[in-house]
C-alpha cells in the first residue's frame, strides 16, 4: 500500500471506514465484494459482514444488498434501521449531473 494512503486511513475516527472516505474502482469494489461474500458465508450471523459492503457497492448490486439487508432487519424488527441506513443516503452533486455524493 502507498504510505500516503496508509497515513490517511490512520486518521479515520470512530466507525469511519475507508469506503466512506474514498471512491473505489469497479475492480476494487469487485474484490471487496467477493471478500465480504466469502466472509458472510463463513459468518452468516455477522451484521457487519452484511452492512459494510453497502458503503462501496453501487447500481444493481447495491439495490440487491439493500433489499436483503432491509428485508432481514424488518423481519427481525430492528428498531434503529433508519438510523443505521442514514449514512448511506446520497444526494445529486449538481442538478442533472447524474453523480451522487454521500450526505454527511
Amino acid at each position: 500500500l502507498e504510505p500516503a494512503l496508509c497515513a490517511e486511513m490512520l486518521k479515520l475516527k470512530a466507525c469511519d471506514l475507508p469506503s466512506t472516505n474514498m471512491q473505489f474502482s469497479e475492480e476494487q469494489a469487485g474484490v471487496l465484494s467477493a471478500a465480504y461474500a466469502e466472509l458472510q458465508s463463513e459468518l452468516p450471523r455477522s451484521r457487519a459482514a452484511k452492512r459494510i459492503p453497502l458503503t462501496f457497492l453501487s447500481g444493481d448490486s447495491l439495490r440487491a444488498g439493500l433489499k436483503a439487508y432491509i428485508d432481514r432487519a424488518l423481519t427481525k424488527g430492528v428498531p434503529a434501521l433508519a438510523a443505521d441506513l442514514s449514512s448511506l443516503y446520497t444526494e445529486e452533486t449538481s442538478a442533472g449531473s447524474g453523480r451522487f455524493a454521500r450526505v454527511k
